[in-house]
């Protein structure tokens, strides 16, 4: 389930599983900004970008359960549905980042042309550089959500959204 909600005094996208899709924001490159707050449940918190439709996109994602291990962030582009990560490890598809459970994490994610940088919490140094997204840069719409494999256990949501910015063509790194 997603939905819109009141949480910590802020308007939330929280999402138990399932995405929150803006179709009418178009994005190619500039700066995509948003506060998130994770838990330490074993699931892969998403933003795609770039979504020509619903199967054809970049992704990055987050994994809170991997909190400061080298893959905690992860690059992948979509096609027809399937994602490539598994092609993805390492520097430029792969970085460790730190997420404490229950607190607001500022992430950012900077485009222009074929390169990507991530920023998690300090926004002087990207936690992960891709010198050459897989995909042909396009402009296309955005989504945030998630999804928990099954059997974990817990309760509740395992993301919540807030204070989301998109800002086409403004790119400062």
């Amino acid at each position: 389930r997603t939905a819109i909600a009141r949480h910590d005094g802020r308007d939330v996208l929280q999402v138990e599983s399932g995405f929150g899709f803006r179709r009418d924001v178009t994005f190619q490159d500039g700066t995509f900004d948003f506060d998130v707050q994770l838990t330490d449940r074993r699931s892969f918190v998403y933003l795609y970008f770039r979504a020509e439709s619903d199967t054809e996109r970049e992704e990055i994602y987050l994994r809170p359960h991997k909190s400061n291990l080298p893959d905690a962030v992860q690059y992948a582009p979509v096609w027809q549905g399937r994602s490539a990560w598994q092609l993805y490890h390492g520097p430029g598809g792969t970085a460790a980042a730190g997420f404490e459970p229950g607190a607001w994490t500022h992430v950012r994610l900077v485009t222009q042309e074929r390169s990507a940088a991530v920023f998690v919490g300090d926004m002087t140094a990207p936690v992960m550089v891709v010198p050459r997204m897989a995909r042909e840069p396009r402009a296309g719409y955005i989504a945030l959500g998630g999804f928990l494999p099954r059997a974990v256990p817990g309760e509740g949501p395992i993301a919540r959204f807030a204070n989301v910015v998109v800002s086409p063509g403004h790119v400062p790194y």
